[in-house]
């Protein structure tokens, strides 16, 4: 199951394949589907954020898993192309993938399976390790990983690939907190780095400038 957003304007336009607008494609945590359209759709629909993103706003995508979490990428990858293809107002080269913990170490791997895919991955308290031939297959694919140190269990296994990715990776973030616990990452969230007017860069700085790249 999944719920999908279309600007207002591309509701009766779908077939409209001049109108190239991202999608982002949003993963719950385990027993995550009742609340996850609110947590994670609803601040990608936001007016505001629409306004930002692209200048004919942005399809937004909520999954929802089989079972209490995701499975089976190529499935999924599937599902993701044919929704672009139904919606042809979409660009299929400008699909951002963002993740919280379950749904985090599966849009990573999503990314690993279909490295066509995915423009941009975020992940959010996520925990997929890479090998080296899923890290170089992955190395144009834009990444932000976010972990927070005293996220037990989860910290171990997420930071190692997410550090590799935003070294090596095209354009690519890693931040990595003392004390956020388990945590989705969020608009206002601050990468350490510096935009060019010399304010602090956000996540939302950030992903503006991979929709738009």
């Amino acid at each position: 199951s999944y719920y999908l957003y279309l600007p207002e304007k591309y509701k009766t336009d779908k077939d409209n394949e001049n109108a190239k607008i991202p999608l982002i494609v949003c993963f719950h945590g385990s027993d995550e589907k009742g609340s996850s359209l609110s947590k994670y759709g609803r601040p990608f629909i936001d007016n505001d954020f629409q306004e930002k993103i692209y200048p004919e706003g942005a399809a937004v995508l909520v999954l929802l898993s089989r079972i209490n979490y995701f499975t089976d990428p190529h499935s999924t990858s599937l599902l993701i192309q044919n929704i672009c293809l139904k919606n042809k107002c979409i660009d299929q080269t400008n699909i951002i993938g963002y993740g919280f913990s379950q749904g985090a170490k599966f849009v990573v791997e999503l990314a690993c399976t279909e490295p066509q895919l995915f423009r941009a991955v975020v992940s959010g308290s996520g925990f997929y390790q890479m090998n080296l031939k899923e890290l170089l297959s992955v190395l144009p694919v834009q990444f932000y990983f976010a972990t927070s140190e005293n996220d037990k269990g989860i910290f171990e296994q997420g930071s190692p690939t997410g550090k590799k990715c935003g070294v090596l990776c095209k354009n690519s973030r890693y931040v990595q907190y003392k004390q956020r616990w388990h945590f989705w990452v969020e608009l206002k969230d601050k990468t350490g780095k510096k935009n060019k007017d010399g304010t602090d860069e956000t996540f939302l700085d950030w992903l503006v400038g991979v929709v738009r790249g």
